[in-house]
């Protein structure tokens, strides 16, 4: 909180209402320099009000004058001071570069950062001695413009429901001849897994997957 703020605010505290010029009074005789000009006062009011710190109301007459009081939340703010600031949960997709070529997910989380660290968690069920700034280096999150209205919750709900196949990211499964780990990826109608000796995921049709075993835990 600024400190002119702050002692705009605790002039209010002092009686139910003042009026602006009351209020300029106030906190030139608390500051000591006597600089802070009405239009001043009036604006930083302004910029408390917006945020519910305090209220106005305006006198009765032809020429009716502002006074100004404090809210509950003004109050709180004196006495535990400003809350913190959170950030909005929001849509990341995060592409992970592959030798092989690159592969998205999404995620709802509060940073970039916060959306990378998920898609780590996720992958070191296929490697788990990946540390984040490894992880990292080969990726990128954005905002995501689009949200899908039908995307599962889970990586590949779509193929258990159409095809009857039960298959998660982690599982050991065989297909087309190769044995591999299920990785996670948003184009849930294919199970993509990384085959043994290869380091990139390859997408199958769920027909063609046998699940060897279910990933520790599941």
């Amino acid at each position: 909180m600024n400190p002119h703020n702050t002692r705009i605010m605790e002039a209010l505290n002092t009686r139910s209402a003042l009026p602006t010029a009351a209020v300029t009074s106030t906190v030139n005789a608390a500051i000591g320099n006597g600089g802070f000009s009405t239009d001043r006062v009036r604006y930083r009011l302004k910029g408390l009000q917006r945020r519910g710190y305090v209220r106005y109301t305006t006198g009765t007459g032809p020429c009716p004058r502002f006074s100004w009081t404090l809210t509950d939340a003004g109050k709180a703010v004196l006495i535990g001071g400003e809350p913190k600031k959170v950030k909005p949960i929001r849509r990341y997709e995060v592409v992970r570069q592959t030798g092989a070529g690159e592969f998205s997910l999404y995620y709802t989380a509060h940073t970039r950062n916060s959306a990378i660290y998920m898609a780590m968690l996720e992958w070191r069920e296929i490697n788990p001695d990946i540390t984040f700034l490894a992880f990292r280096k080969g990726c990128r999150a954005f905002l995501s413009p689009v949200t899908p209205r039908n995307l599962p919750t889970g990586c590949y709900s779509y193929v258990k429901q159409r095809y009857g196949v039960v298959v998660d990211a982690g599982d050991r499964i065989q297909a087309c001849g190769r044995s591999g780990i299920v990785v996670p990826h948003t184009q849930y109608h294919h199970v993509h897994f990384v085959p043994d000796g290869l380091t990139h995921s390859v997408p199958v049709h769920p027909s063609d997957v046998t699940v060897l075993e279910r990933r520790a835990g599941a």
